[in-house]
Parts: C-alpha cells; sequence; structure tokens
C-alpha cells in the first residue's frame, strides 16, 4: 500500500536511439574527450582551458566529418555494381527526417505553453533580491561609432550563411551581392545607432519548436524548446553594437556582465 502511494507504477514510452552507421568507436571516443574538457573549462573558467576545449571540439568535428565522407564513399563504391543494393543505401541519405509537422499540438498549444511557462518563472522571481552589482570608475561610452561599408562587408563575410522567411532575399544572394549592398547595409546600421531605437520590425521572429532530445516523448509539450528565427538584418545590427561594446569591455578591463558603460540612448 505504501509503495502504491509514494511510488506508483508510471507508464513510460521507451525510444530508443539510434546511432548514425559512420558514427564508430573514434567518434565515441573524440566526443568523451570534447565532453571531458568541455566540464574542465565550465569548473576552472581559464583561458587553458577554453583553448583546449577549443581545438577538441575542431578536432571533433573534423573527425566526425571525415567519417561520414569516409562511410558513404566507401558504401557507395561497394555497391556500385548493383543498382538495388545502391538505391537501398542512397534512399538513407535521401529520406527526410521527421519533422514537427506530424505533431498533434496546435500552434496556439504550444504558444500558450512557453508563454505559461514565462509567467511561472516571473512568478517564482517576483519577490527576488535585486542584483548586487559594483560599480566601477570608467570611461562613458555614450555613443556608438559609425559602420563603414568596409566593415560591414566583414560582418556580412563572416556571418553563417542562413535566413528564415522573414528575409526578402536568401543570405547566400545577399553576400553575392555585397558589394552593392554593403553601403545601405552600413547606412540601416548607423540609423539605428544614431537614432537609439532598434526598429520594431527587426524584433520580429518565427518560433519554431524543436524537441530537446530526439529521444523524448513529442507527445509532451515540455520536451520542446522554442527556437526563435532572426531576420539577417537584425543580427547585423546585433553584432555590429556588440563588436563596439566589446571593443570598449576590452579598453576599461571590464566584463560584460558586471558592468552597464552604456549611458547614450536608450534601445527601445
Amino acid at each position: 500500500m505504501l509503495l502504491d502511494k509514494h511510488a506508483p507504477f508510471v507508464g513510460i514510452k521507451p525510444r530508443a536511439h539510434t546511432n548514425a552507421p559512420w558514427y564508430d568507436r573514434q567518434c565515441q571516443q573524440a566526443k568523451a574527450a570534447t565532453r571531458r574538457l568541455e566540464r574542465l573549462y565550465r569548473r576552472d573558467k581559464t583561458d587553458c582551458s577554453r583553448e583546449a576545449w577549443r581545438r577538441q571540439s575542431d578536432a571533433l568535428r573534423q573527425t566526425l566529418r571525415q567519417r561520414y565522407v569516409e562511410f558513404w564513399s566507401s558504401t557507395i563504391a561497394d555497391n556500385a555494381n548493383s543498382s538495388k543494393a545502391l538505391w537501398s543505401k542512397v534512399n538513407v541519405l535521401l529520406k527526410t527526417p521527421e519533422s514537427a509537422s506530424s505533431l498533434t499540438h496546435t500552434a496556439d498549444d504550444l504558444a500558450n505553453f512557453f508563454q505559461s511557462k514565462i509567467n511561472k518563472t516571473r512568478l517564482a522571481t517576483a519577490n527576488a533580491e535585486p542584483p548586487n552589482i559594483a560599480d566601477r570608475c570608467c570611461s562613458q561610452l555614450s555613443t556608438f561609432d559609425n559602420v563603414s561599408a568596409d566593415e560591414m562587408m566583414k560582418i556580412v563575410t563572416n556571418a553563417p550563411s542562413k535566413h528564415c522567411c522573414l528575409d526578402p532575399a536568401p543570405t547566400w544572394l545577399v553576400k553575392r551581392l555585397l558589394p552593392l549592398l554593403a553601403g545601405t547595409l552600413a547606412t540601416i546600421c548607423n540609423a539605428t545607432f544614431q537614432e537609439g531605437v532598434f526598429p520594431t520590425n527587426l524584433k520580429a521572429a518565427v518560433v519554431q519548436p524543436r524537441l530537446k532530445k530526439s529521444t523524448l516523448d513529442p507527445d509532451d509539450m515540455n520536451s520542446f524548446r522554442p527556437i526563435s528565427n532572426l531576420s539577417f538584418l537584425s543580427k547585423l545590427v546585433e553584432r555590429a553594437a556588440a563588436d563596439r561594446l566589446r571593443a570598449h569591455f576590452d579598453s576599461q578591463q571590464l566584463l560584460p556582465c558586471r558592468q552597464s558603460a552604456y549611458t547614450g540612448h536608450k534601445f527601445n
């Protein structure tokens, strides 16, 4: 009776996680080494541990990519004389993954669920004491320097080639036409800095639910996290502002999370 009361049976849907066919022991060892160095950095927070974690992360990506290419190259070569066997293997590459469109949750259900989580968090922290931030003497940052066309070209070139449905043109096309668009993009960014107001249309985002892990139950909305896809232009303004803040913090030898030195226009 006590077990039934305090530890009742609960139905669980087991979901087996199957590794990719090319994911072998070498990949597992590289991933384990990366996780180990990540935990070391999270604990020590030193530049040395961070650099070791970064190098191992790069090595992990190279290992995964190499094993992926080697596996499918050898698989295609081994089945080159059999069309049936070849297409059965290639079909794995052409198969699209399961998307959120097959779920039973509606957009309103997910929106209400995520909004309720935000409301609960705000309610739980309503009576929390304000953080104690120590003031430091430093020079004030009252304005942002203007962005030149050359700097904008560097920002766009280094940015990932991602875009969402809010973008009027794909990012790869913007990069191809960058010599013509760099001046216009810089002007938009400078106007935002001068007015001190982030445009309302750039605050829009396409929110999509994504499973936290492939092994979680898609019928449970707690298994999802909201992913906001922003417009490419909003990311450019953000990167330009972040570069100026970072340069100011470096010149003052301050940490961004400990000091608010910007006293000019307040971004809305």
